[in-house]
């Protein structure tokens, strides 16, 4: 972890991860950002770019888990979204079996 240490964000009253609490998180030592969008609770985070524009800020990089994409698939994209890598679990967003033919072996964006 060299020196970082993991921040979980929760959600607020909204049931989406808290704005104002990665606000007050993020910092010159700030190295990423990492999300899954929708969440695993099947919630879409309509304000994901704002978290990626505070991320980007403090000179992270934001990651985009897109594990349960299959009802976004066309109609969002992560560059848009501000991210600065993506990658599918391809278990869930395009049901082939779990470890995509062996742990590692997906492709990433």
């Amino acid at each position: 972890m060299l020196g970082y240490k993991v921040i979980t964000i929760y959600h607020d009253e909204s049931g989406l991860p808290d704005l104002e609490a990665l606000k007050k998180a993020v910092s010159k030592r700030t190295a990423a950002l990492f999300a899954t969008n929708p969440e695993d609770t099947g919630i879409f985070n309509p304000r994901i770019d704002e978290f990626t524009k505070i991320v980007h800020q403090y000179g992270g990089l934001c990651t985009y888990d897109q594990a349960n994409a299959n009802g976004i698939l066309g109609l969002t994209r992560a560059r848009e979204a501000g991210f600065d890598m993506c990658f599918f679990n391809l278990h869930k967003t395009f049901s082939s079996p779990h470890g995509c033919g062996g742990p590692g072996c997906g492709a990433m964006g």
